[in-house]
């Protein structure tokens, strides 16, 4: 299996099918979504990365939807950070700031991240950046297509998961369930219902990229 800055993982191979929970418990969120791990950097600091302002905290993921719905935030965009076992999880109802690169290298530097995105066109990204160094980007619904310095090296880790790296087979609606497992196994971090469903979110607006 590939090894990244500061990556390890169970012994069992993460399963798609260990995160059909998301889409069956978070509703609205599920239809379009950034999530993203950051590795040993606290909620406050990844805000103060972001430069994120109006800073408030939330339960749950179904008020951090709602707050999106509440406030038309132009050209700022909403994330809730919470902690899960000495990673901060960023998450982003209808968002994209983990993935984008000018948010991606400052989030990242000297440690690591990984992010994937979701939106309601179905379009989708995967990320990986250490140390201010974005290493490999791929569409999880399209895997046969990599890129960055590392894109390759995740290939075996990709396949363990249940990609199909060839493109010749459609992923269908377990393209996202395929990304949560590729996260797991880059990360050692099993994102489990309650560590999103029920978490306390310190949330905050960042300007959009």
């Amino acid at each position: 299996m590939t090894q990244l800055t500061g990556w390890h993982h169970e012994d069992m191979t993460a399963q798609p099918d260990d995160y059909a929970w998301f889409p069956a418990a978070t509703g609205e969120l599920a239809n379009a979504y950034c999530i993203t791990l950051i590795r040993a950097v606290a909620p406050d600091a990844v805000l103060t990365r972001l430069r994120g302002k109006d800073f408030r905290t939330v339960h749950g993921s179904d008020e951090l939807v709602q707050m999106v719905g509440d406030r038309d935030a132009g050209d700022h965009a909403l994330v809730g950070v919470t902690e899960v076992r000495g990673w901060s999880l960023m998450v982003e109802p209808n968002g994209f700031i983990g993935v984008s690169s000018r948010y991606s290298k400052p989030l990242s530097a000297n440690t690591l991240l990984v992010a994937h995105y979701l939106d309601v066109n179905l379009r989708d990204e995967f990320v990986v950046a250490e140390d201010g160094v974005i290493t490999a980007s791929l569409e999880p619904s399209a895997p046969d297509v990599r890129r960055g310095p590392k894109a390759d090296e995740i290939a075996e880790t990709m396949a363990a998961v249940g990609y199909d790296l060839t493109g010749a087979s459609e992923p269908g609606d377990r393209f996202e369930l395929l990304a949560f497992a590729l996260a797991e196994e880059l990360t050692g971090v099993r994102l489990r219902e309650r560590d999103v469903v029920a978490a306390d979110y310190l949330c905050g607006y960042v300007k959009k990229p």
